[in-house]
């Protein structure tokens, strides 16, 4: 186990093949991608496994020194925009929470107050606090059933980076027994264990 762990170290490099190919601003076209729509009631093609590094301003009085890294569903509402769908609790909201406080106006897409709007899809989009929001959902959910629509904040995609071949790495969410359910169990195989030595009581 100790030497499986050990050949995960991170190894820095200054480049890769995930920057072969590098797209920017309106070169990007989500449309070109393989963008799932999973659920016949589903509102419209989701990032399923859009996984998202965040880390909060760290010139606040009070800065967050932990990174955050999570997996966001992301609904394409615009060639380069999507709905980052972070519940209040979670991480990243909570980074995005403290850089819109500190960078009122900042690199995320702005709105002026009472603006109202559509998206180049359709969606309906709408400025709250200064930043642009637009309506997620509705789409299939674990629990089986159609969720909520709810507001969440807009992002455009400025670069693109990716092999020359690339693997679109995607899932989709249902009932279980369904591919996220596998991987939790697969995941707690590997895991409890681990965690089991440290606390016993597990």
């Amino acid at each position: 186990m100790a030497k499986a762990l050990w050949d995960m170290k991170p190894v820095r490099r200054r480049d890769g093949p995930c920057r072969e190919v590098q797209l920017h601003g309106d070169e990007i076209d989500l449309a070109r991608w393989p963008v799932q729509h999973c659920w016949p009631g589903d509102v419209g093609p989701l990032i399923t496994w859009g996984l998202v590094v965040t880390r909060g301003p760290q010139t606040i009085e009070r800065p967050r020194l932990r990174q955050n890294i999570g997996i966001y569903r992301q609904q394409v509402i615009g060639p380069r925009e999507v709905i980052m769908r972070w519940l209040a609790h979670r991480g990243g909201a909570l980074d995005f929470r403290d850089f819109a406080k500190a960078n009122p106006g900042g690199h995320i897409p702005t709105a002026e107050p009472g603006f109202e709007g559509r998206s180049a899809h359709g969606v309906p989009v709408k400025a709250i606090n200064g930043y642009l929001h637009a309506l997620e959902g509705p789409f299939g959910d674990h629990t089986g059933y159609y969720n909520e629509q709810d507001w969440f904040p807009v992002f455009r995609i400025d670069r693109l980076t990716h092999r020359r071949d690339p693997v679109y790495h995607s899932t989709y969410t249902g009932k279980p027994p369904d591919e996220p359910a596998v991987l939790g169990v697969a995941l707690n195989e590997v895991f409890v264990p681990i965690l089991q030595k440290q606390f016993p009581e597990i």
